[in-house]
């Protein structure tokens, strides 16, 4: 795998967290796996074409962050980089604020690339949270909509 950090305008800094993705009037899920200034990087197993507009809502160093965003590049079944768009003065306070945060909370040097073949025991916890979406998504497909009930039943069966 080549490395293109040195080609990367601004440092990314590697986080977790959820990811919601909302794409012409449908709900994504996704993880967070770092962020920037200018945008991050979300694993899914559904990853949407390049140039798509979606609005993103991100949970991050104890933060929640709202942001439109269009998706710069993806893998298929694995991630999508998004680039956020039309970022006004409260949500670069708050991507400033995250990102603070992340520093001092000891995340790896931004230097360092995390790569899938280094991620150790997360291979299996995305694994499981991806078993988890599948079945979500297909009861979704055989019913045509999931309860609340339905969904924490699922989520709490397969913890």
């Amino acid at each position: 795998m080549e490395d293109y950090s040195k080609c990367r305008v601004v440092t990314r800094y590697p986080c977790t967290g959820p990811a919601e993705i909302l794409y012409n009037g449908n709900l994504c899920w996704g993880r967070l796996s770092d962020i920037s200034s200018k945008g991050c990087c979300i694993e899914t197993l559904y990853p949407l074409p390049i140039g798509s507009e979606v609005q993103l809502r991100l949970t991050v160093a104890g933060l929640i962050l709202d942001v439109a965003a269009k998706v710069a590049w993806f893998v298929p079944q694995s991630v999508m980089a998004m680039s956020f768009v039309i970022v006004s003065e409260q949500q670069e306070d708050k991507i400033t604020r995250i990102i603070e945060k992340l520093k001092t909370a000891g995340t790896p040097s931004a230097a360092t690339q995390v790569l899938p073949s280094q991620a150790g025991s997360e291979n299996v916890q995305i694994l499981r949270e991806a078993n988890l979406l599948a079945k979500i998504t297909r009861r979704i497909n055989e019913r045509g909509l999931l309860t609340k009930q339905e969904l924490m039943d699922i989520v709490n069966a397969n913890q």
